[in-house]
């Protein structure tokens, strides 16, 4: 498995300008916005280049070889969540790093109780994207996954749209005043053990999909 990691470090490592430029954009979004934008925009910004390295093990047969390796669809699906997890929380640890060095550059109060809730949060959405994308993309491949991910993304909006409609808005008041007076750490330690449940689940179908792929 070291050698996989490896592999899509140097895959990494050859779009370094690419990713020096994210990280500058990071830094001129956070200073330009207030807010906690971003503590997301910068993770995201690193899924999709992490995405590159799916696609080139899907370029030129590239499945088949490396499945001449002393590798198989487990151990390669494994490395890809671990590869993309951890890329993801590290990406995470610099936007909040560059996050709190432009509030103290501009003088302005960190408010740990307030703020430390949105930045858990948006941990968890853009591990749970990771949970989605993974097996969207092994499934469908570099050009159908983008389709796929459309036809997802649209369905989720569709989806939460007729919940609105049929709950109601002033159900939804009464939900978000509810929500509001629940411990805000009980609800991210929910939201934690949800998201490690779909990355297990999204794991599982990664796997299947990889295991029935001919090489």
């Amino acid at each position: 498995m070291a050698g996989l990691f490896e592999k899509d470090i140097r895959i990494l490592m050859q779009r370094k300008k690419a990713l020096l430029l994210f990280l500058a954009l990071s830094v001129f979004i956070g200073y330009s916005q207030d807010g906690t934008f971003i503590l997301s925009y910068l993770p995201m910004l690193m899924i999709i280049v992490m995405i590159g390295t799916i696609s080139y093990d899907e370029y030129d047969n590239g499945y088949r070889f490396l499945m001449t390796l002393p590798i198989d669809a487990k151990m390669y699906v494994l490395e890809k969540y671990i590869f993309f997890i951890a890329g993801t929380i590290t990406s995470w640890v610099e936007a909040f790093i560059i996050y709190f060095g432009i509030m103290i550059v501009k003088n302005q109060t960190i408010s740990i109780s307030g703020e430390g809730e949105v930045m858990f949060v948006s941990l968890i959405v853009v591990l749970l994207f990771v949970a989605c994308i993974i097996p969207v993309h092994i499934k469908y491949g570099v050009e159908k996954s983008k389709i796929a991910l459309i036809i997802f993304i649209g369905t989720v909006a569709v989806v939460f749209y007729c919940i609105r409609k049929i709950i109601g808005m002033d159900r939804l008041i009464k939900i978000s005043a509810f929500l509001d007076n629940v411990n805000i750490a009980m609800l991210i330690l929910v939201g934690i053990i949800f998201t490690v449940i779909l990355l297990f689940i999204s794991y599982i179908i990664s796997y299947s999909v990889m295991r029935k792929k001919e090489f």
